[in-house]
């Protein structure tokens, strides 16, 4: 059974669907009275956030030191934490063998010497001779002969010699560069072979600040006003020397290296390997607050002001890149008016009355 209304309850029914159709169609949006509303430019608006990024800084040389001849080890001149200098001694090594061969390779080089020095006399001798016509050419060219043998063999062991004070030189193992002792990797009397590590040194003066960017932000990051390594102690001004141009696959994210402007061992403290703290950059990129922002069919964008046939209305600009609760970036005009008041129940397209 259905039940049935009076002609006076369908009649106001009706009136009322008919009024709310009517009122909210896009005819009445355009004839509705003006929205009043306030706005202000863009240049007004913008402001330069910073970002950041994990960093942390590293040590440019970070190496095992190792023995380069076969010896036992007479002495370590160093501890660990000890501060050296390059080219500071940091090990000895038994180098007695080493220096009888350099003395035994000196005294040969010093024979071949004299024998060199008689087969030239000899052969000087020899030309004289010829000139006179006192010798045949084939007892002067044996005496060449003997003279560049001898001047060979000379030559062969000047090597020698050289290769064995390189050999006594080795004895002494050195700090490469400028750094603090982290590990003693050997013991005094321990026997080392070439390429055994010795002394793990770590350089303190030369540094670099590791940096991971999100691939979103790494064209942000690389065009940055400034950047810089903080700590909740301390912050350095940084430069940018390099920014790989690798992804990593898991993180999404690229890698950046940076250099301090200052000394790392400045007022502003000291930067130490390993230190984590955050790279902190300023975009050069113009920036709108996150509170402009709004929402509509799906899409973030904002309100701005548009004039036409000598009316003025609200158009909704979307921007594809805005991220809820999140500063967004634009490139408009700096005289770009934005609404920034009774914006919340704008329409795109409505009327509105921009009040001062």
């Amino acid at each position: 059974m259905f039940k049935t209304c009076s002609v006076t309850h369908c009649g106001v029914t009706s009136f009322l669907i008919v009024f709310i159709a009517f009122f909210s169609c896009p005819l009445f949006a355009e004839t509705a009275p003006p929205l009043g509303v306030r706005v202000q430019t863009a240049e007004a608006l913008w402001f330069y956030p910073e970002r950041e990024a994990m960093a942390s800084v590293e040590a440019l040389n970070v190496s095992r030191i190792p023995a380069r001849i076969s010896s036992v080890i007479d002495a370590i001149k160093v501890r660990v934490g000890d501060s050296v200098k390059a080219g500071q001694t940091l090990a000895l090594l038994d180098c007695r063998q080493n220096r009888l061969y350099a003395k035994q390779q000196q005294a040969l080089l010093e024979q071949l010497t004299y024998k060199w020095r008689s087969a030239e006399r000899e052969y000087q001798r020899r030309q004289t001779l010829m000139t006179r016509q006192s010798v045949s050419q084939a007892e002067l060219d044996r005496t060449l002969s003997d003279y560049k043998q001898q001047h060979a063999s000379l030559a062969a062991q000047q090597a020698l010699v050289e290769q064995a004070q390189l050999q006594v030189e080795f004895c002494t193992i050195q700090a490469p560069f400028t750094g603090v002792v982290s590990e003693r990797v050997a013991s005094e009397g321990e026997p080392v072979t070439p390429g055994q590590p010795v002394i793990a040194l770590v350089e303190t003066h030369t540094l670099e600040i590791r940096a991971t960017v999100p691939v979103a932000e790494s064209a942000d990051f690389a065009a940055a006003a400034t950047w810089a390594f903080v700590t909740p102690q301390q912050r350095h001004a940084l430069k940018l020397r390099a920014m790989l141009p690798v992804v990593a696959q898991q993180s999404r994210s690229r890698e950046a290296r940076l250099l301090p402007i200052d000394s790392p061992h400045d007022a502003a403290g000291v930067l130490i390997p390993g230190l984590a703290g955050r790279v902190v950059w300023q975009s050069r990129t113009p920036h709108l607050p996150a509170n402009l922002l709004q929402q509509r069919e799906g899409q973030l964008g904002v309100f701005i002001v548009e004039t036409r046939e000598g009316a003025t209305y609200a158009r909704f600009l979307a921007l594809p890149d805005a991220r809820e609760g999140q500063p967004v970036s634009v490139a408009w005009s700096g005289t770009t008016r934005v609404i920034t008041e009774g914006r919340l129940a704008l329409r795109d397209g409505q009327l509105i009355d921009v009040m001062p």
